[in-house]
């Protein structure tokens, strides 16, 4: 996820190359900006 968020920089692109919902995307960024 964080790879596809640096090369993509959109949840909606992200999601859409590793077919998950854009939601899916959110909550696992959100979560993992929350831990750093």
């Amino acid at each position: 996820i964080t790879k596809a968020m640096e090369e993509y920089g959109s949840t909606y692109k992200a999601a859409e190359v590793l077919g998950v919902n854009q939601s899916t995307v959110a909550r696992r960024v959100a979560r993992i900006r929350a831990e750093q």
